[in-house]
């Protein structure tokens, strides 16, 4: 465990190495696919496409980049991964279409991107209060819940396979004023996503919800168009948000948890020692890469307190109460899906699966 997270640790601060000179000559910072007429281990050599919506210092591409190490390890170099970071080849959503479509091999989005494709349904990934505190445990649960395996298996019915759930980091609140208290949300204008469940989560905390595009949310907070926002801290890091706040709350409300899958027909046409590869290559680099999250969580914290911010750790108590207020969310998401009866035996089934861990 010491080694690989060693081998995360160097491929972090290789990727700001990379981003740098990325920058530098106007390309890109994909990693460079690797090529070869044949393997040892017998496979049929190729490097699989892949996108994510993470900037190229992100914990997406760690992700990426530490995957890509171990499947050309495990495949003694016939697979490998050419990687597109946050906008080269469209947004987020352009990216899922792609996959689906089949010209692109393989992508990372979160549960908003793929929502839309899959009748809402995958939006269940961030509902309010639901989901296990620990970040351990949430993983357990992503690899072993019944729900979360119905999730996948709607998902491969639009033909892209997931083939893991990456956690990017537990959602933060960042606001301009103190929050302890529903009572402290009543009239703020915050930022949501446009989505039912970020939209019935806020307004049941009493908040003025306003959608705004994220690209255009740093601008929002700065001009006062809305007061607060939800994310990890490394968008708000990434984002540069700090700049504009003065607080951050951790409401241990929800994890932001991204839908990983590649082309439906792209999986079924590897060799089940390549789907195998694929499984333990993605085994090893959650083994690197979630040490390496906690790790970066708790440096982040330090980094906003020294651009002066307040932190705000929610008690308890405090957490229940928006836990009461947000009781409701999970009916008005299952409304909203394509099929309310399939979205209630899913939601039903995760609030099951997630109590195993209180």
């Amino acid at each position: 465990m010491k080694k690989r997270l060693l081998i995360a640790m160097a491929l972090s601060l290789s990727l700001t190495l990379l981003a740098s000179c990325g920058q530098k000559a106007g390309g890109t910072s994909s990693t460079p696919s690797q090529s070869g007429s044949s393997a040892e281990s017998g496979l049929t050599p190729y490097t699989f496409k892949i996108a994510h919506e993470s900037s190229p210092s992100g914990p997406l591409q760690v992700y990426c980049d530490t995957l890509n190490t171990h499947l050309q390890e495990l495949s003694d170099g016939a697979y490998s991964l050419q990687i597109f970071t946050s906008g080269q080849l469209g947004d987020a959503v352009a990216c899922v279409e792609q996959c689906q479509a089949g010209t692109l091999d393989m992508v990372i989005g979160g549960y908003g991107n793929f929502s839309g494709m899959v009748g809402g349904y995958v939006g269940a990934l961030g509902l309010p209060y639901v989901l296990p505190t620990d970040l351990e445990d949430v993983q357990t649960m992503l690899s072993e819940s019944e729900g979360i395996s119905m999730l996948a298996d709607v998902v491969r019915e639009k033909k892209i396979e997931i083939l893991s759930w990456p956690i990017e980091g537990a959602d933060w609140w960042s606001c301009n004023s103190e929050i302890h208290t529903p009572d402290d949300m009543k009239g703020l204008k915050f930022r949501v996503i446009m989505s039912p469940v970020g939209l019935a989560t806020f307004e049941a905390y009493g908040a003025n919800c306003t959608p705004i595009p994220y690209s255009d949310l740093y601008s929002s907070l700065q001009l006062g168009v809305v007061e607060g926002q939800c994310n990890p801290l490394s968008s708000i890091k990434d984002m540069k948000f700090y700049e504009v706040q003065k607080y951050l709350i951790d409401c241990g409300s929800s994890y932001l948890i991204h839908c990983f899958g590649m082309n439906a027909e792209r999986w079924n046409s590897l060799p089940a020692e390549g789907q195998e590869i694929f499984r333990e290559a993605i085994r090893l680099a959650e083994e690197d890469y979630y040490p390496y999250l906690q790790e970066e969580s708790d440096k982040m914290v330090e980094f906003f307190e020294g651009e002066g911010l307040n932190i705000i750790y929610l008690t308890d108590e405090e957490k229940a109460a928006f836990r009461e207020k947000s009781a409701s969310v999970p009916d008005v998401f299952v409304e909203e899906c394509e099929d309310p009866e399939l979205a209630r035996q899913i939601v039903d089934q995760i609030i099951l699966d997630a109590s195993e861990y209180t």
